[in-house]
């Protein structure tokens, strides 16, 4: 279908679970804690993070963020990363992109995605100790792993946000008018008009003024 975003829109992306980790054939995958980051391409301030699981394999997330300032046709970029369970150690486990025109759409997206199994070191602040694996993959299982996991989405175009209307000097100003508008105001010993005066029993003859000095 055709484009619903405007410019300023936003792009809510909801992770909901990744499939079959083990199925990226990384043999240490049961050291790490899976977690996904999501950014648009060249917009590295749309970058967010969901929180670390503890299950490597099958991990749950259900984690809702919104990415500002989409512009038409950008990128979504998706990656699961494995942090380890001692220390520092960030690993790229494997990438997927979505392109605008899949979900710049009425109803957005919402489906499986497949995630392409990299395998890349991306932090290591010295040497780390590794936790052992109770069920280690054999280099054969590895071999014969698929090479892709799959990550369940839901994106979904945001309006631009508006925000609260916001007083101005002149809205304030027009107020003032509007609540002086008609009022007798003392001007040390003189009383004078702001703006034209009701017909008020007693004040005939006054002479209205516009402001007073």
């Amino acid at each position: 279908g055709p484009a619903v975003s405007e410019p300023g829109s936003r792009l809510q992306v909801t992770v909901l679970r990744a499939r079959r980790l083990q199925d990226l054939g990384i043999r240490s995958l049961g050291s790490f804690e899976p977690f996904v980051v999501c950014e648009l391409a060249d917009k590295p301030a749309s970058r967010f993070e969901t929180t670390r699981s503890t299950d490597a394999e099958d991990p749950d997330w259900d984690e809702c963020r919104e990415l500002p300032n989409y512009a038409r046709g950008d990128v979504l970029e998706v990656s699961v990363v494995g942090g380890s369970r001692m220390g520092s150690r960030t690993t790229l486990l494997g990438i997927a992109e979505l392109r605008g025109g899949e979900f710049d759409k009425e109803g957005g997206f919402e489906g499986t995605i497949r995630i392409e199994a990299v395998e890349e070191e991306v932090q290591n602040d010295g040497p780390q100790e590794e936790l052992p694996l109770l069920n280690p993959p054999t280099a054969a299982e590895v071999a014969e792993a698929p090479g892709w996991a799959e990550l369940d989405l839901r994106l979904e175009m945001l309006p631009l946000e508006v925000p609260d209307e916001v007083e101005t000097s002149s809205s304030v100003a027009s107020s003032v008018a509007h609540e002086l508008r008609g009022r007798v105001q003392e001007v040390g010993p003189a009383r004078v008009y702001v703006s034209e005066p009701p017909a008020v029993e007693g004040l005939e003859g006054m002479r209205p003024v516009n402001c007073v000095v």
